[in-house]
């Protein structure tokens, strides 16, 4: 009888201890996109939240079958995982392939596991990823807001900003019962980078930011490239008796705005710089301004307009050139000479 009632209060006291860990767990929603291959079975997440023991199964999307999902209830603290599939659910010896998680930016280990911080509250796979490129625009931004089974979630505290200003209303982008947030901004953005900061906080007072920092980009777009002008002030072409003191180029290199680019010299080689963006493959009529008051054109540039003006085009370099070679255009050595030194520097 003694040992009944021992037994009895070992199952209770056992109970007890799992539903507490229950209530302090935190679910978390594993998301993998992946199209199945005809010889596997399924999809499925494990980590070392239950020892790399077991594969948990994921679900297909009913609308989108290559979107796949579990929720699997954590213990704060931090988790490696990583996504598999496989032929059978036989602990992991029907696993096929072991994937890091595509949506997560942070991994690591000899292995590459992906990696978890799980918090109360917790913002997950805030996306577009970190240091990523973006050709969609607008961009969507979602994410995943979770919290402790024993808390809730305060939605009055959900805080999105982009590039440090506030978008209004973000709780109305967040499902409290998918846990899921979406902001589909309904105008483009400008070309750049941007940082998206996501906050929330829960009842008891806890609270936690994520960013991801992305840059929206263009593929059609026309951009503009760096391009150097250079005035050699010892150049057999230039013709000029003064010393020179400032030397500056005109045109209208961002296409209609004149603009005047003073350049940086003279190095010890009696070199003049500046660099301008530039639209490639655009000629870009410019002439250089010795002085503030002698015009001319690029002694050292035989392409000319129609109308007789020094023409700059930024080409697209597809393969590596040289630049900076040791001796100028023109330079003439002394004879007899024995051997000449040439070296540049190579420009992927």
């Amino acid at each position: 009888m003694r040992q009944s009632i021992i037994a009895i209060a070992l199952c209770f006291a056992l109970s007890g201890a799992l539903r507490a860990q229950e209530q302090s767990a935190v679910p978390i929603e594993f998301e993998f996109h992946h199209e199945l291959a005809p010889t596997d079975s399924g999809v499925g997440v494990a980590g070392s939240f239950d020892g790399w023991q077991n594969v948990f199964p994921m679900a297909q999307d009913s609308a989108n079958p290559i979107i796949w999902r579990r929720i699997v209830p954590l213990q704060e603290g931090g988790v490696a995982y990583k996504f598999v599939t496989y032929v059978s659910l036989d602990g992991l010896s029907g696993v096929t392939n072991w994937i890091t998680d595509p949506l997560n930016p942070r991994f690591g280990g000899p292995f590459n596991d992906s990696q978890l911080r799980v918090t109360n509250p917790i913002v997950y796979y805030l996306l577009p990823k970190e240091g990523t490129v973006v050709t969609d625009n607008p961009p969507r931004i979602s994410a995943k807001i979770s919290w402790r089974n024993d808390d809730a979630i305060d939605l009055a505290s959900i805080r999105l900003q982009i590039n440090g200003e506030e978008v209004p209303n973000a709780a109305d982008y967040f499902d409290a019962e998918t846990r899921r947030f979406v902001y589909a901004p309904a105008e483009p953005w400008e070309l750049g980078e941007y940082t998206v900061e996501l906050s929330a906080a829960t009842r008891s007072g806890a609270s936690t930011k994520t960013t991801t920092t992305f840059e929206v980009f263009d593929p059609n777009a026309i951009l503009e490239l760096p391009y150097e002008f250079v005035l050699d002030s010892k150049s057999p072409n230039l013709q000029f008796p003064d010393s020179i003191e400032t030397v500056a180029v005109n045109g209208r290199f961002g296409g209609g705005v004149f603009q005047t680019l003073p350049l940086q010299g003279p190095d010890r080689d009696g070199i003049w710089r500046g660099i301008v963006q530039m639209k490639p493959e655009l000629p870009v009529e410019y002439e250089m301004v010795i002085n503030s008051g002698y015009f001319n054109n690029d002694p050292d540039n035989p392409h000319l307009s129609e109308g007789q003006k020094s023409v700059a085009i930024r080409h697209v370099e597809i393969l590596p050139e040289w630049r900076k070679f040791s001796h100028r255009d023109g330079q003439l050595f002394g004879s007899p000479t024995g051997f000449v030194t040439l070296w540049g520097i190579i420009v992927p």
